[in-house]
């Protein structure tokens, strides 16, 4: 064996171990990209359930407002007709006051 064989022998030979070199560090690379996608898909997983969980939340409290609206437009309707029932009520007083005489129609009421 000459020295340009020797010389050859050793290129390949470093070639070699730099090429198995780089494959270890992509083994390495892929083993941890492999791993931080599966971290991704868990966090993913689980934003995904709490996604799922706020949107009932947020269905059930659409419901409960719902009915409290409805609950306050049927009060405010209820008060709107006592008012105009004490409304009436309060004239028709009046009225049978100045029937009566017992108030001047002339002087507002007290």
């Amino acid at each position: 064996m000459g020295i340009a064989t020797t010389r050859v022998t050793i290129r390949r030979s470093m070639c070699r171990r730099t090429s198995s070199t780089q494959n270890e560090d992509v083994d390495i690379e892929l083993t941890m990209l492999v791993r931080r996608i599966e971290r991704l898909e868990s966090i993913r997983a689980d934003l995904s359930s709490q996604l799922a969980a706020s949107q009932r939340d947020i269905n059930i409290l659409q419901s409960q407002n719902e009915v409290l609206r409805n609950s306050l437009d049927h009060t405010v309707l209820q008060l709107q007709q006592d008012q105009a029932l004490n409304d009436e009520i309060t004239r028709q007083i009046e009225e049978l006051k100045i029937t009566t005489g017992e108030e001047d129609p002339k002087t507002p009421p007290s």
